[in-house]
């Protein structure tokens, strides 16, 4: 199952100015370079008050170093974020499947927890 992830790229001054400079659509030789690395690329935006582009992909999460490195190489960022994103359907599928297994795993504090309890 493919994986869908959110991209934060954050640009330094230099790149800002070159890309003011020279406007130009990067989504198209980013979704170059995902697409030989097994992604998809779906929508992108910009975030004008970060500086950030954020670009959703989808695909095997592990080439994801090797994107992300290949990206970071540029130079042209000063971070980059991953997220791993999920639908709401995916999500409330999660919940459920998370509720289910809950009585399998007690926190690392429980003892101490119980003796609280117990002393009161």
């Amino acid at each position: 199952m493919a994986t869908r992830y959110l991209l934060r790229f954050t640009y330094t001054n230099e790149a800002l100015r070159s890309m003011i400079n020279d406007p130009q659509d990067r989504r198209a030789s980013f979704a170059k370079l995902a697409k030989k690395l097994g992604y998809s690329v779906g929508d992108a935006y910009y975030s004008i008050t970060r500086s950030q582009a954020l670009i959703i992909i989808e695909g095997p999460p592990e080439e994801l170093g090797v994107l992300e490195f290949t990206v970071r190489e540029s130079g042209g960022f000063e971070g980059i974020e991953i997220e791993q994103i999920v639908t709401n359907e995916e999500v409330i599928e999660i919940f459920g499947r998370a509720k289910s297994l809950s009585t399998e795993f007690a926190a690392p504090n429980q003892d101490e927890i119980d003796r609280i309890l117990l002393d009161e």
